[in-house]
């Protein structure tokens, strides 16, 4: 697991992921930058198209995004961490609540 991490960080060790209605897509920082102006454009265009970090092509309605985040190494690494924590904070209390912030 930990082999396929550092080869999957090679590849992408920083990426944007763009929430939409139809979806979810790992996009590159300039990918990220493109669309961060489209977005702000006044009159917003109807379509965003751009390739993702996997080469795909894609065209997606402006309206139909929700959120675009940041990722890093050190952020994969420290949501990894919380998750470990809070999964052994699950067990040690006994809760079997599926995940409660």
């Amino acid at each position: 697991m930990e082999q396929q991490r550092e080869t999957l960080a090679a590849w992408y060790p920083e990426f944007f992921v763009l929430d939409t209605q139809a979806g979810c897509w790992m996009i590159s920082p300039a990918v990220a930058s493109e669309i961060q102006r489209s977005l702000d454009r006044w009159p917003r265009p109807r379509w965003l198209r751009f390739v993702d970090i996997t080469g795909s092509a894609i065209r997606v309605r402006s309206a139909w995004v929700k959120s675009m985040q940041f990722s890093s190494p050190e952020i994969r690494e420290l949501w990894r961490r919380f998750t470990r924590e809070r999964q052994a904070e699950d067990e040690g209390g006994g809760s079997n609540a599926p995940f409660v912030w």
